[in-house]
Parts: structure tokens; sequence; C-alpha cells
């Protein structure tokens, strides 16, 4: 509008400087002409431009289709975040699942071989029991046997008493005895007594070996590697810009480029319109924004991938060394049942062997009891009056007999 007063100003005091010369240029001014109305009048007669919102709504329209796509595609990008989420939390919940089972073997085998450590403990000490017991009753053996030994001494030297006592006292053929058989026939009686002693001592020779056979197999693991690569859904974007621009000049005359030269310089810069090119320009462009989104895009799509990577990679991870604890808990469950087989077999023969001791303490213990009841009566008739040795000798045993125990 300044600049419009400015010209008509200039108008007006150039008409009024200028003096025609001549008639026929005074008579050619006075002769009016067709003089064009102004163009985009206004309500005030002047020129008036569109409203800027006018011009603008085809790119106002853009911007709006553009906001809307953005904001679609934030509602996308966020429904494909969900939807991976939700997907690698149902693939961690399955690897966990695995893992808890795995753990799970390797639980119930370590309360396995706890159980036979605990029976590996309870033989030892039953076979220590065992074999101190044995050799407690070979001890009492040795002792009764020793008692066999120490009367088979002493009734041999009882043995040779009573032949030498038969020997020294037999007067039968005295001299001095003659006169008692003169004349008259006596019946001599000749009254011999023998004993014999029958003797059974049985000496078992008790041999007890232990045979522990260790046996192990090496068992080759292999790990099962499972690499099962899922495609995750990606989310394309495609965004296609396009910026129609077109410039039209009606007029390339000197005097409107001299108008619009002055209009330039007539409008001043104000605030938040800046006419230098350079000053304040945005360093980013709509389409430098729409390849940054795009690139953040496909960078996300495969931080995904490597999140599902590194998940799988995890578990991967995890299973192999729950698979070699696996092996491990089995070798050391066979060890331990190795053991356990090697200690049982060890306690049966001690039992055989505490049995035969127990066996043979039994006979020793019944030849003993028989044989002293025998040595009593023995010595009961050595001991007795004359006039009870008739009756003596018809009640006494021809041999030890066994007392049943």
């Amino acid at each position: 509008m300044q600049k419009q007063k400015f010209l008509v100003a200039a108008q007006t005091q150039t008409s009024k400087s200028k003096v025609p010369d001549t008639e026929e240029e005074k008579e050619s001014q006075e002769v009016p002409g067709v003089i064009p109305a102004p163009l985009d009048a206004g309500p005030d007669g002047f020129p008036q431009l569109p409203a800027v919102s006018q011009m603008l709504s085809e790119a106002s329209g853009t911007l709006k289709k553009v906001n809307s796509r953005t904001s679609s595609l934030e509602a996308r990008v966020v429904q494909a975040q969900m939807q991976s989420e939700s997907k690698m939390a149902k693939q961690k919940a399955a690897f966990e699942e695995k893992l808890k089972e795995q753990e799970e073997s390797n639980q119930a085998v370590i309360t396995a071989n706890g159980n036979i450590s605990a029976q590996i403990k309870s033989l030892q000490g039953s076979n220590a029991a065992l074999k101190k017991h044995a050799h407690e009753i070979e001890e009492t053996n040795k002792v009764m046997r020793s008692e066999l030994r120490t009367l088979e001494s002493r009734l041999g030297a009882a043995k040779d008493f009573t032949a030498k006592s038969l020997t020294s006292t037999d007067d039968s053929k005295n001299s001095l005895l003659q006169v008692l058989k003169g004349g008259h026939k006596h019946h001599r009686a000749l009254v011999e007594t023998s004993s014999s002693t029958h003797r059974e001592v049985g000496n078992d020779d008790d041999d007890s070996s232990d045979d522990s056979d260790d046996s192990e197999d090496d068992r080759d693991s292999k790990d099962d590697d499972e690499e099962d690569e899922q495609g995750t859904s990606l989310l394309l974007l495609s965004s296609k810009v396009q910026r129609t621009s077109t410039v039209s000049s009606a007029d390339s005359a000197a005097s409107f480029e001299a108008a619009m030269s002055d209009l330039e310089s007539a409008v001043p810069a104000g605030p938040g319109m800046p006419l230098d090119p350079t000053a304040n320009v945005p360093a980013e462009s709509p389409s430098d924004l729409l390849s940054v989104l795009s690139k953040d895009v496909a960078h996300l799509a495969q931080q995904e991938k490597d999140s599902e990577k590194n998940l799988k990679n995890m578990f991967i991870k995890d299973f192999r060394a729950g698979a070699k604890r696996h092996q491990a808990l089995l070798a050391q469950q066979k060890s331990l049942m190795g053991t356990r087989g090697n200690l049982l077999a060890v306690q049966a023969k001690l039992k055989s062997a505490e049995a035969h001791l127990e066996a043979t303490k039994t006979q020793l213990e019944g030849r003993l009891h028989g044989l002293g009841q025998y040595l009593q009566k023995l010595a009961h008739l050595a001991m007795a009056p004359q006039r009870e040795v008739p009756h003596l000798l018809e009640v006494l045993p021809k041999s030890v007999a066994l007392k049943v125990v």
C-alpha cells in the first residue's frame, strides 16, 4: 500500500513538471484514451492480492495429508513395536519353559544322587559294623579253639598219668602177696578201666575276599544346536513427496522489474520475516526429515532382529550349559551307583562270613560244653567214694556228647 502511494505521488509530480512544447503534443495529451481498470481491485479501489491462506490452500491440504500420514505412520510403528514386544515375550516364555524343564530334570538327578550318596554312607557304616562284629566272633572262636588245644594237652598229660599210675600200682605179682594165695583157690578179679577220649576239633579256615570291579563307560555328549531363524515382520514404509513448483512470469518489462525492485526496497524486514536466505533457515528440509525417518524405521527393524537374535543366542548358551550340567550329573550318578553296587556286594560277603563265623562259634561252644560235662563226670568218678564207683562206671558215657545250642 505504501508503494502504491509512492508511485501515485511520483506520477503526479512528473505530470506537473512536464510542459507541452508543441501544439501537437498538447493536442495528443488532450485526446482521452482507453484506460484499463485496476487489476484485482479491492473494495477501496486499490489492487489487492488474494489472502495468504487462499494462496497456501493447496499447501495446507498437503500439510494436513502429511500430518495425517505421519500420525498413521506413528500409530503403525507403535503397533508394530507392540507386536514385536508381544512376539519376543512369547518367545522368551517358551525359552524359559524349556530351560525350566531342563533344570527340573537336573534337579531330579541331583535328588537321586543325594539318595544314592545317603545309601552309600549307610552301607559304609553297616559294612564297618559287620566287619567289626565278624572280627569279634573270629577272636571268640580263636579263644575257644585255644581252650580245646589246652584241654587236649592237659588230657594227654592225664592219660600219661593214668598209664603210669596203673603201671606203678600193679602189685599182682608181688611176692609179698603170695601168702594170700596159699592152698586156696582165689578168684582174682581184675578190674580194668579203659578210658577213651575221642577228640574232634574242627579247624575252619575263613577266607573272605572282597572283589570290587569298577567299570566306567565314557559317554560322549553331543550338543544339538538348534538354530531356527524366525523372520520378523517388518514395517515397510514408503513415503513419496512430490513438490510441484510452477513459476510463471506474465511480463518481463523493465518497468515491472523496476517496480519489483522498488517494492523489495520499500517493504521493511520485520521480525520473523528474514529476507536474507542465509539467515535462520532450518538446517533440514522436509525431504531430509523423511529420509531420516525412513532410516530410523529401517534401523528400528534391524534392532528388533538383533534383539531376537540376542535372545536366541542367550537361550542356546544357557541350554548348552544345562546340557553339560546334566551330563556331569549323570556321570556322577553312574559313579555313585557303581560304588553302591560294590558296597552291596561287600555287604553280602560280610554277611556270609558272619554267618559262617556264627556257625563255627555255635559248634565250638557246643563241643566245649559237651567236653566239659564229660570231664565233670570223669572228675566225679575220680573223686567219688569206692562204693559209688560201680554205679558211676555203669552210667559213665562212652563218648563226648555234643550239646545242641
